[in-house]
């Protein structure tokens, strides 16, 4: 399927989206739905709750949906972790795709976002 967007970079409505003051409603938004996904409630149904709370637009919820972990989800991540000195010299795989797009969105003026799994 071809790529039908007509923007790279930032998308057009990140400004408005990702603005100063809207940073705290979406960390009390995030903070709401990482309660609910650790206490087993249904994603698409928490996500959809939280984002009619905080009246959140879609890319919010998009955004959102990708950053909002349950607690036992971030503590298996961070068991995984690994030392860089624990790697140093080592084959090392890297999800290429993830970081391209990742660095292109940065270098574009896009907003990149930390989850809570860091």
């Amino acid at each position: 399927m071809p790529d039908r967007r007509r923007h790279r970079g930032a998308h057009p409505r990140d400004r408005d989206c990702f603005a100063p003051e809207a940073l705290e409603i979406l960390q009390r938004a995030t903070d709401d739905l990482c309660w609910l996904r650790s206490r087993g409630y249904p994603d698409k149904a928490s996500l959809k709750l939280v984002g009619d709370r905080y009246r959140l637009r879609l890319r919010q919820r998009s955004a959102l949906q990708r950053c909002a972990v349950a607690e036992d989800a971030v503590d298996r991540r961070l068991a995984r972790l690994v030392a860089p000195a624990s790697v140093r010299g080592k084959p090392l795989l890297i999800d290429g795709y993830n970081v391209l797009l990742t660095v292109e969105a940065a270098l574009g003026g896009g907003v990149v976002l930390v989850a809570r799994d860091g």
